[in-house]
């Protein structure tokens, strides 16, 4: 697949490649490359290329170049940058090429243009000789003016026309507040403390010390307050009085990050973030307890043949475990068999770090932090439109570490949490939209957590309607009397994949086949949820959420009742589904999350 952000002016450019060949995807309007690289990528992660609309940018050269960057660390697509008549010379392709882009559209005549971008898309890309024309040559002369991207500032009647637009249009962001408080629905606000990230290395040398301290460093310099464990007995911190940093009794602060050995006792909510430096995965079971009970897990790896061994052995150790993979020192060519090899045990993120020289800068490998750490980093909208920063949801302070409490902020750990459950939603009577919330529900968890979505309604299947997947529906699972198989194509976006059925069923004790497909349905690495329309949940179900219309609630106390009349003993559903997230969580029993040092010890 092609991904293709493009300005409504050219938005047919690519029309001529036919659809069998290669799926082209437009997102038309304007784009923050930084943030989209951040915030939507994910949901198109697969793809082959992305092609890049100069005049859909609003990104300067900075943010341009780091966005470049920062997909390239985390994606294997290739980039193709549309500059029309854009001449060799131009200090933005130069740049371009210096951050590895190879492949331009410069041509101004429509049949050029097409020969540019086929050859852009063929197996090889555009030839090396041809891209290197856009590199500025230290002793040329240019002779044009070098060209400098700036933001572009829109006249209030566009930006108001720009706001009532689709929705790939963005405005630039940038990430520089900790979430700290978030407003859970519930009595109180719960506030956000003591976050556990496990840092463990695939061998000795690869890269474990310096990729948790680069991180603590990058929190630190966010606002928040961090510390950084050294886990290793032997290491202790005799290493940081080489950078002139003293250390009185196993401990030391430097930069605004606090450093402690593992055999300083102290509580992680004393801490915003808490660093660990676990040293080499296997080399004991506290090190795997200990990363397997960490909030956010990342394993540093690198790609010589016997390093690729050990990290096969590695994740067949921890395949129950989903973790942040960050090879250092890789080639392109190694890219893509590297995540080919990851993709056999599902759940990781893989990303390609660049290097790295000093333990206590951060930026090189920004854009990595920062999508590891998104659910816990709050956007700073741009200063360019000021019409956000007078939003309610806006923390005055860019040095205030607040969640957003604008109802819409969901706690993530209860989220993550949710993997492995299974919820039927169904409702006392037809007709009172169990479907569209159902819809709602799958949606806002899939921003956080993998969900499968699956058409429970087998009478009166609605699902298909809102998802559509060519080809047979679960129907085929059900026939074959192996509804526990998903069926041959079903919808996949993101983190939301959908199970719908294309046409009504008559299954005869439909309820124990259900509880036989929940069985094999049910993953620790997902949330399932089924859209059930109005028969009761089988055998098999964790969550049994009932839509009522009566005037009291009266079910057993398994059943969740929700309800948009105000029923007692109801939770209360409106236009907006985040109360009702809340108040379902809030019925689930949710694992204790590690308070303290102990969890490196056990």
């Amino acid at each position: 697949m092609l991904v293709y952000l493009t300005s409504n002016l050219k938005l047919g450019l690519f029309d001529f490649i036919q659809e069998e060949t290669l799926p082209v995807k437009k997102l038309s309007g304007e784009f923050n490359l930084k943030k989209f690289v951040i915030q939507d990528m994910r949901s198109f992660n697969h793809i082959r290329f992305i092609a890049l609309d100069h005049q859909a940018l609003n990104d300067t050269d900075e943010e341009l170049m780091e966005g470049v960057l920062g997909f390239q660390a985390m994606y294997d697509a290739r980039i193709i940058y549309l500059a029309e008549g854009t001449k060799q010379g131009d200090e933005l392709l130069s740049k371009l090429y210096d951050a590895g882009v190879r492949n331009f559209v410069t041509a101004v005549d429509p049949e050029e243009i097409k020969k540019e971008i086929l050859e852009c898309i063929s197996p090889e890309g555009m030839s090396d000789k041809k891209a290197e024309r856009f590199k500025i040559q230290p002793k040329i002369q240019s002779v044009e003016k070098p060209r400098t991207k700036v933001k572009q500032v829109k006249h209030q009647t566009e930006s108001l026309k720009a706001k009532k637009g689709k929705g790939s249009e963005q405005e630039p962001v940038d990430y520089v507040r900790v979430k700290m408080t978030t407003n859970l629905g519930l009595d109180t606000e719960k506030e956000r403390k003591g976050i556990v990230v496990g840092v463990a290395g695939i061998t000795e040398k690869d890269g474990t010390t310096t990729t948790a301290l680069n991180l603590a460093c990058f929190l630190s310099n966010l606002g928040a307050k961090v510390s950084y464990i050294e886990c290793d007995p032997i290491k202790q911190l005799n290493w940081l009085p080489y950078y002139d940093i003293s250390v009185n009794d196993e401990s030391a602060e430097y930069n605004g990050v606090f450093f402690y050995t593992k055999n300083v006792k102290f509580s992680f909510e004393d801490y915003d973030f808490n660093i660990l430096d676990l040293g080499k995965m296997l080399d004991s079971g506290q090190t795997v307890n200990a990363f397997s009970r960490s909030h956010v897990r990342i394993i540093t790896a690198a790609s010589k043949p016997y390093e690729v061994k050990q990290l096969i052995k590695t994740l067949e150790d921890i395949k129950d475990i989903s973790a942040n993979l960050i090879f250092s020192f890789t080639a392109d060519h190694d890219r893509r068999p590297l995540r080919q090899l990851v993709n056999h045990y599902p759940g990781h993120n893989v990303y390609f770090s660049a290097y790295s020289p000093d333990l206590f800068d951060p930026n090189p490998n920004r854009m990595i932090w920062t999508n590891i750490m998104s659910d816990y980093l709050q956007p700073k909208l741009s200063t360019t439109t000021p019409h956000f920063q007078s939003e309610e949801n806006v923390t005055k302070s860019a040095s205030e570490l607040r969640w957003k409490e604008d109802g819409e902020t969901l706690e993530v750990d209860f989220l993550r949490q949710l993997r492995g459950e299974i919820i039927w939603f169904w409702g006392s009577s037809p007709g009172l939209g169990v479907t569209s919330v159902v819809i709602q529900f799958a949606k806002i968890l899939a921003k956080s957590i993998p969900v499968l979505l699956i058409d429970g309604n087998l009478a009166k299947p609605n699902l298909a309607e809102e998802f559509n997947c060519k080809g047979a529906g679960w129907e085929g699972s059900w026939l074959k009397k192996t509804p526990g198989k998903p069926p041959e194509k079903f919808y996949q976006k993101g983190n939301l994949g959908v199970w719908s059925l294309r046409s009504p069923l008559e299954i005869d004790q439909a309820a124990e086949k259900w509880s036989v497909a929940l069985f094999h349905i049910r993953s620790p690495k997902q949330v399932v949820i089924i859209d059930g329309g109005t028969a009761p949940p089988p055998e098999g179900a964790d969550l049994n959420v009932l839509m009522v219309n009566q005037s009291i609630c009266e079910y057993d106390p398994a059943t969740v009742c929700i309800s948009r009349l105000g029923v007692e003993g109801a939770i209360p559903y409106g236009e907006q589904c985040y109360p009702l997230v809340n108040g379902l969580l809030k019925k689930l029993r949710v694992k204790n999350l590690p308070k303290s040092l102990d969890i490196v010890n056990q």
